[in-house]
């Protein structure tokens, strides 16, 4: 649990000096009401502490008597990038203080504080700066899915297109489709979310806060229309494939078809020359057998150059 404490600038001219705090709590495993910053202890619902504490929670915003609280989702670098998973990040804003809630190997807001806490410099001006910043850098962990999603969505496409790779990782295209709904879901929730806190909030915003938030609500939006973007495109890949798979196979039956063409009415000669009846003609002839062979090949070349013109093979 650590605190950073800012000076609101907006408030020295007037030789104020209101403090603004930022408590930030990594959590490890469960949080109970005992182990919370002591500005919570006494205020905090109980089913809130559920909330903070639960990882898969959707995001929500609430407002209350005594405090907010925000949660978002940030991105889950323990999985893989092409299948993204997030897990959650509780904000309370209670009076002047802020107070972050996420799991201990999510960075996402760690970097930042200890950034803070060393170099003292580019800190907030103010307590809404101050959440724009934090809750941009979960804006940032979205924007950059970007490359590896259209770099994986680029290989998916050579794959699929190509005819000497006989494609079979559709488990894992099925997935990816999966996530990426998920996550488009998760990505409106969220602006539904940031859209609710402007509205309700305490606080007030000047057209600079103004500008900041619609930025990163933009933030959002380029991501759930670019989730939605490559679920389309992999819907195309897949019709594109079936459609591919589907005209070789054709191709083939077209082959077989033509073939059986040139060889029944072969089959049909043999199959008379071979009754075993004493008087047909030509059986007892010296040229009968040449006689035969002779038109049996003029029949099939006479096919062959009939179903070459009209493009079977």
């Amino acid at each position: 649990m650590e605190t950073l404490s800012f000076i609101d600038r907006a408030t020295l001219a007037n030789e104020q000096q209101t403090s603004f705090y930022w408590i930030d709590v990594a959590l490890e495993g469960i949080i109970t009401r005992d182990e919370l910053p002591q500005v919570l202890k006494t205020v905090i619902h109980e089913q809130h502490i559920l909330d903070i504490n639960n990882q898969i929670h959707p995001p929500i915003y609430e407002i209350i008597d005594e405090y907010e609280i925000i949660i978002f989702r940030t991105i889950d670098q323990r999985y893989d990038i092409i299948t993204p998973q997030t897990r959650s990040t509780s904000f309370i804003l209670i009076n002047n203080t802020l107070i972050t809630f996420h799991h201990i190997e999510d960075k996402t807001l760690t970097k930042q504080h200890h950034k803070w806490q060393v170099k003292k410099t580019g800190t907030p001006r103010d307590f809404q700066t101050l959440l724009h910043v934090l809750l941009n850098l979960i804006g940032s962990s979205y924007l950059e899915l970007r490359e590896p999603l259209n770099n994986q969505l680029q290989i998916w496409q050579q794959r699929l297109i190509d005819p000497n790779d006989p494609f079979n990782d559709w488990q894992v295209l099925l997935k990816a489709k999966s996530s990426l709904r998920w996550l488009k879901i998760n990505l409106e929730l969220q602006r539904d979310v940031l859209a609710n806190w402007r509205t309700e909030t305490h606080l007030t915003f000047d057209s600079m806060h103004q500008v900041s938030f619609n930025d990163l609500d933009n933030h959002f939006a380029r991501i759930e229309r670019l989730a939605d973007a490559i679920r389309s495109d992999l819907d195309s890949l897949n019709n594109i494939y079936f459609a591919s798979v589907s005209q070789s196979t054709n191709k083939v039956m077209q082959l077989i078809a033509a073939l059986s063409a040139i060889f029944l009415p072969l089959n049909l000669i043999a199959a008379i020359f071979g009754m075993n009846f004493e008087n047909m003609p030509l059986i007892k002839t010296l040229w009968g057998f040449s006689l035969v062979a002779i038109i049996m090949l003029a029949l099939a070349l006479l096919l062959v150059w009939v179903l070459r013109k009209k493009k079977w093979f």
